[in-house]
């Protein structure tokens, strides 16, 4: 859900910049930002992978670069 709250903060530099090519594509991409937790094992139209949206992936992500900061010192 945090992800498409940044989206729409941002819609304007997205679309200007050529992140999405209009406003129907960063609405579809917005929308399934919304409801992240239904995406998950569907098929869906973006054809996004799964490893993007498995919160537990991101947790180990950020699990990692933490410990990887901690042991530079």
């Amino acid at each position: 859900v945090w992800m498409s709250g940044l989206m729409k903060q941002r819609e304007k530099l997205l679309i200007d910049e050529g992140i999405y090519r209009d406003k129907q594509e960063f609405d579809l991409y917005k929308n399934f930002f919304s409801n992240i937790k239904g995406q998950i094992g569907q098929n869906n139209l973006l054809q996004l992978s799964d490893n993007i949206i498995d919160e537990d992936k991101h947790s180990i992500e950020l699990l990692n670069w933490i410990n990887f900061i901690k042991n530079q010192n």
